[in-house]
């Protein structure tokens, strides 16, 4: 007699999920959505939208690239985002649709000596503050939010808190920022509680009738 088995195919690798830390190993310009295994992301795990989700990016030497988010969450929501970088390069994360936060103790995080570029590809908001979040950290690079340019790059009515441990200078802020005007999108306020912040507009200054309280 002929006996057939069946057997079940359990996969082994685990599911992506909010909750999780996601580490950009990347070293050159690349996509989010890259979920080759090796790739730019640590055991090939693509970042996942949610409250819980941790995204960090690492960089040393001479190391400069640009980590462009091309998933189509909108906004992408997470918990924290990371910089952890030594380099005499430039890190830059490029968006086409919001970061937006969630969870406890939301915020963007600067340690070591290495600079970040935060822009929006498509001329859009940089960040939505529907749930309100912290800039700071113990690092002295300088974090630049929307680039060199005149959009607006936070939406919404949440504050944004800035707090960085070592409070840099006009040659090296710690926080450089596009449009905040209220008429372009965002109702909140700019609480600087420690830190050197400066406008990055060419037109003029970040602020239109949207508050800085320092």
């Amino acid at each position: 007699a002929l006996v057939v088995c069946t057997l079940a195919v359990v996969g082994l690798l685990a599911p992506r999920a909010s909750g999780q830390t996601f580490t950009w190993n990347g070293t050159a310009d690349g996509s989010w959505s890259d979920a080759s295994n090796p790739g730019p992301w640590v055991g090939g795990l693509v970042p996942v939208s949610g409250p819980g989700t941790i995204v960090q990016f690492n960089a040393n030497g001479a190391v400069t690239y640009s980590a462009t988010n091309d998933l189509s969450d909108n906004p992408f929501i997470l918990n924290q985002l990371n910089f952890n970088t030594t380099s005499s390069g430039l890190v830059t994360i490029n968006n086409f649709n919001p970061f937006g936060f969630g969870g406890t103790n939301p915020g963007i995080n600067m340690t070591g000596t290495g600079s970040v570029l935060i822009q929006n590809l498509s001329a859009g908001f940089v960040f939505d503050t529907t749930t309100p979040f912290n800039i700071g950290g113990t690092g002295t690079g300088t974090l630049t939010i929307g680039g060199d340019t005149d959009n607006p790059v936070l939406s919404g009515a949440g504050n944004v808190n800035v707090n960085f441990a070592t409070v840099g200078n006009a040659t090296t802020p710690n926080l450089r920022i596009g449009n905040l005007a209220a008429a372009v999108g965002w109702n909140g306020s700019l609480n600087i509680q420690s830190g050197y912040v400066m406008a990055n507009r060419p037109g003029g200054d970040a602020i239109g009738s949207s508050t800085i309280i320092s």
